[in-house]
């Protein structure tokens, strides 16, 4: 118990002292808080918050798009994202989902591996979050199909 506390007073002393540790500890703390091996509350937690996402995505992290410019037709256009090329959010939280119509859908597609949809009933929009399973849940993929 005593040395807990003393690697907490460390840790918490030396995160005052240094922003980047801080922010490093605070990951760490997250990280080890898995907040669920099942996929529908892992993603209910994912969906609302934005350290969760940060905390539970795999870098580099796969994104796919469709290049809607390429003739003859749209295609789809895939581009690996270091964790400095993603901005937080990427799954809009339950206000910005609210006041834009989305709505999201869990699909488990095994045992280690699921999916949520984030759409716009009777529009062209579509978003598809892929997650597996290893400790826990993380982002691995993010599809873009709107058109």
């Amino acid at each position: 118990m005593v040395l807990t506390l003393l690697t907490a007073n460390l840790l918490s002393s030396d995160a005052r002292a240094n922003p980047k540790a801080q922010t490093l500890t605070h990951k760490a703390a997250i990280q080890e808080q898995c907040p669920s091996r099942t996929l529908a509350l892992f993603a209910e937690a994912f969906s609302t918050s934005e350290a969760v996402q940060s905390a539970f995505t795999k870098f580099p992290l796969r994104k796919q798009e469709l290049d809607l410019s390429a003739q003859p037709e749209p295609r789809p256009h895939t581009k690996w994202l270091t964790r400095t090329q993603v901005a937080f959010p990427v799954l809009p939280l339950l206000p910005r989902r609210a006041a834009e119509g989305l709505s999201i859908r869990i699909e488990a597609l095994g045992t280690r591996t699921g999916k949520v949809l984030l759409f716009k009933q009777d529009t062209g929009y579509l978003v598809k979050y892929h997650f597996r399973l290893s400790s826990c849940w993380e982002l691995v993929a993010i599809e873009d199909w709107s058109v």
